[in-house]
């Protein structure tokens, strides 16, 4: 056996050379143990990269790449006893502010510190870094930024491909502490559906104005625009980001992604016409390309919702389609005001502008409008029940008390009723709107006060 202690050698090519201190190398029969106190990795790639024992494309790999940093405390362990196809080797080093760059839209890294542990069976790389970016620009816009990042990802591969499971990680950032786990399938080049990535994240308490940073750019840009200014103000209690498949852009059948939050104090614009419905408080859900949110109560105007239910899909040559719907037990003045405040008022042509109305009022309403630049439409669909309402109508400037009844607005038919009923003079009288509807200027009102047939 022969060793050797604190040796100091440099290697190079023509243009660079690496310094490499405090190295140590042991031989015997059956084992042969280097170890390397640090090495500028900056430096060993532009070193590798020139080699001739090094293939055409694994030095292009590392010219792309572009890695820097730092390895320390470098073991390498090899038994020399088996042949070659059988040896079994081991190696430890770490590694600090460990950066690459994104090379074929290839996954990137910036600030990373470590330790990496592998072997001629597989390994495993354990991740304790402050300040890491995290670049996946298949999935993500951006980098992801954090404070703080703790992970542990497994390593294996087969004769098919090269496998990462990370387990549970964890990382601390701006919006909030977020959990979660990452497996990754890296097949040879030429497999039909690329990488195949499963990532989980899941964060909680965190602040709604990061949520650009977790959507996909698979996401279409009307969707995401809409999404991501709809969602004005509010507290993401919980958050989840799911992918689950291929990598390749070309392969949408191939993949899910979805996107959820359960929220509170939320207002949502989800029109640019309407007011903000305020307070909301439920679940903001993407699933691909559909958007759905569902609110348990909430505000808008001064009608109080019991619920909302929003829905934005794509629909064939229409773009984007925005479906809503609510229902709220509320004051029928307070659903006046907004009917004279949204695009309700143009369906209506304006005819309840100059309008009173006061009493209770039970309202199921759904609308479905377009969200796409250039294209605006509206369908509405409206049931009113109406329980001892009082109306100062002009003009005419009618007094109609303790209006019962069902009212029903359609953007197909217009308006119907069935069996309102009000006092008029001190008179009962009967209220038929089948006859009105958006087109049409007549309205009929039909009671039993003496000769009074209509107005």
């Amino acid at each position: 056996m022969w060793k050797i202690d604190g040796l100091d050698f440099v290697i190079g090519s023509e243009d660079e050379l690496l310094s490499i201190e405090e190295s140590s190398f042991s031989l015997n029969e059956n084992k042969i143990l280097a170890t390397i106190s640090s090495v500028d990795i900056g430096l060993l790639a532009e070193i590798l990269k020139e080699s001739t024992s090094l293939s055409e494309t694994l030095g292009e790999v590392i010219e792309k790449l572009k890695p820097s940093g730092k390895l320390k405390n470098l073991i390498l362990e090899a038994n020399l006893s088996s042949s070659e196809k059988d040896r079994e080797w081991r190696s430890r080093l770490e590694f600090e502010n460990l950066n690459t760059e994104s090379w074929n839209r290839s996954p990137a890294v910036s600030n990373a510190s470590g330790l990496l542990r592998i072997s001629q069976g597989g390994g495993a790389v354990f991740l304790d870094s402050e300040e890491l970016s995290l670049w996946l620009p298949k999935i993500y816009q951006n980098p992801l930024s954090y404070r703080r990042v703790q992970a542990k990802a497994d390593i294996r591969w087969d004769e098919d491909a090269l496998y990462f499971n990370s387990g549970s990680f964890s990382a601390v950032g701006e919006e909030g502490v977020a959990s979660g786990i990452l497996e990754l399938r890296i097949p040879d080049y030429k497999d039909p559906l690329g990488i195949d990535l499963k990532l989980q994240i899941g964060m909680q308490d965190a602040d709604i104005g990061y949520l650009d940073k977790y959507l996909p750019i698979q996401l279409h840009p009307e969707a995401k625009n809409w999404l991501t200014s709809a969602l004005v103000s509010g507290d993401f209690n919980d958050v989840g980001f799911l992918w689950r498949g291929s990598l390749k852009f070309d392969k949408p059948a191939h993949r899910t992604m979805q996107f959820f939050a359960n929220f509170s104090n939320a207002d949502l614009k989800f029109n640019k016409k309407w007011p903000e419905a305020k307070n909301l408080s439920g679940l903001v859900l993407l699933n691909d390309q559909d958007i759905f949110i569902w609110s348990d109560n909430g505000i808008i105007g001064e009608v109080g919702l019991d619920f909302l239910s929003a829905e934005l899909f794509p629909k064939q040559g229409k773009g984007f389609q925005l479906e809503l719907m609510t229902h709220a037990d509320t004051d029928a003045g307070h659903f006046l005001s907004l009917v004279n405040q949204t695009p309700l008022s143009d369906l209506s042509q304006d005819s309840f502008y100059d309008w009173n109305l006061d009493g209770a009022l039970f309202l199921d309403l759904g609308l479905q409008m377009d969200i796409s630049e250039g294209i605006e439409s509206l369908l509405v669909d409206a049931n009113a029940v109406l329980r001892g309402v009082d109306a100062h109508i002009k003009p005419g400037n009618l007094e109609i008390s303790n209006i019962n009844g069902n009212d029903r607005y359609s953007s197909e038919l217009g308006f119907s009723s069935s069996e309102v009923i009000g006092d008029l003079w001190g008179s009962a009288l009967t209220i038929d709107l089948n006859s009105w509807s958006p087109n049409t200027k007549e309205t009929s009102i039909l009671g039993d006060i003496d000769e009074f047939s209509s107005v």
